[in-house]
């Protein structure tokens, strides 16, 4: 559904909360400000000389809010605004994954440790889309698997597929050898069902020095370490597809083996 097709509500948004949208604006490029401002009917600055009425510019700002947070967020966002609170506070009440949170999060790191939990798997996911994995999927709530996200690669001209096993830890401790062994145990045990060829561990807080195995000597193993670097350089060099997400709507259930 189009943003401009959701109803408006004559209440007017603070007009600090406005500004600090505006702000916002102005730290994209020129070319993805007026791109926005044109979709949104947004003018191009607050002060004495906006064009608008405060309602309509009010209204105009909602629909550019919603399209980013959803209306949910937005609602309780008006409800419990403070002037001093920052509009990067709401992140953790969205609801969905879109192209402008993903530009939001690209200027604001600190935010990808306050968007939920079920958005933050959509992201990491997401990039393995972007990057060309065939089939991903979402899988932490299928009970026949530890894993959180399916992704699979098909390797051309062979055609040889590769499925992945990835576990996503967005944690502020670092992660130590107990989950290393967890998730290699998992991925063997579920190779027979899934026909998992490696394991990926995305974390956020990165790894433990194991004194036993380098990282190098992991990977031979089967298991990729990925942690916050890597996390944002996934983020820089992410470009969405010419209508939106890569993966807007994510499987849940991972593929299984049949005889």
């Amino acid at each position: 559904m189009s943003p401009k097709s959701h109803k408006t509500s004559s209440e007017k948004l603070p007009k600090a909360l406005i500004q600090e949208t505006n702000r916002i604006l102005q730290s994209l490029s020129p070319r993805e400000e007026k791109v926005l401002r044109m979709r949104f009917g947004l003018a191009e600055q607050f002060g004495p000389s906006l064009i608008m009425s405060d309602e309509i510019a009010s209204n105009n700002y909602r629909r550019f809010l919603i399209a980013i947070f959803g209306e949910k967020a937005i609602k309780s966002m008006i409800q419990s605004y403070r002037p001093t609170v920052a509009l990067t506070e709401v992140v953790e009440k969205i609801t969905r994954l879109t192209p402008e949170l993903i530009e939001h999060l690209k200027k604001h790191h600190q935010d990808i440790d306050k968007i939920p939990w079920n958005i933050f798997e959509h992201l990491i996911a997401e990039f393995f889309v972007a990057q060309g994995y065939d089939d991903v999927r979402l899988v932490g709530r299928d009970r026949a698997t530890s894993a959180d996200i399916y992704a699979s690669h098909t390797l051309d001209p062979l055609g040889t597929c590769l499925r992945f096993f990835v576990e996503v830890k967005r944690i502020k401790g670092l992660v130590g050898v107990e989950v290393i062994n967890e998730v290699l145990g998992a991925m063997f045990s579920e190779r027979p069902t899934f026909g998992w060829h490696a394991a990926i561990i995305v974390s956020t807080g990165g790894f433990r020095r194991i004194r036993k195995f380098s990282k190098h000597e992991i990977s031979y193993r089967g298991l990729e370490l990925k942690d916050r670097n890597d996390l944002l350089r996934w983020l820089n060099n992410y470009r969405p597809n010419k209508n939106g997400l890569w993966l807007p709507y994510p499987l849940t259930k991972a593929p299984r083996f049949k005889e």
